[in-house]
């Protein structure tokens, strides 16, 4: 085995290493050859900004920073799936389980206007049955099984 030129050190990561995570997150975003480069405030986009998170943010919160960073997001339908699916607006992220992130993933897409949504996955940690779910009014969300 080669000695490493560089003295190194593996150890857990600690709070303190929070701006260095937004640092590494931002440098490893791609950018096509030819286009600009990003702001950094696109790591505000809910999608990236979870890879750092501690997940103390609320239910409440983390919806509202969609529709805070997403012109297309339905702040209020986003808080009625999450009624439906009997989650506290006020409790932490980290306090959930997979299963009841990943219906906070689901309310994610469902509340963005889109002709067309297509999840991969979404049920995953998703304990059954899920809440019977239907629109009248065109929206369709979740059909329990």
């Amino acid at each position: 085995m080669r000695e490493s030129p560089v003295p190194l050190s593996i150890r857990p990561l600690t709070p303190d290493d929070g701006s260095f995570l937004w640092d590494m997150l931002f440098q490893a975003i791609h950018v096509p050859g030819g286009h600009p480069p990003l702001a950094r405030d696109v790591l505000n986009l809910p999608e990236l900004a979870r890879d750092v998170s501690d997940g103390s943010d609320t239910v409440k919160e983390t919806l509202e920073h969609c529709a805070r960073y997403r012109d297309d997001f339905d702040l209020a339908y986003a808080f009625e799936l999450g009624e439906r699916f009997g989650l506290d607006p006020k409790m932490s992220l980290s306090a959930f389980s997979l299963g009841i992130r990943s219906a906070v993933n689901a309310i994610e897409g469902l509340a963005s206007v889109a002709a067309l949504k297509l999840f991969d996955e979404v049920h995953h940690g998703m304990d059954g049955p899920l809440p019977p779910m239907t629109e009248s009014s065109g929206r369709c969300t979740l059909l329990s099984a």
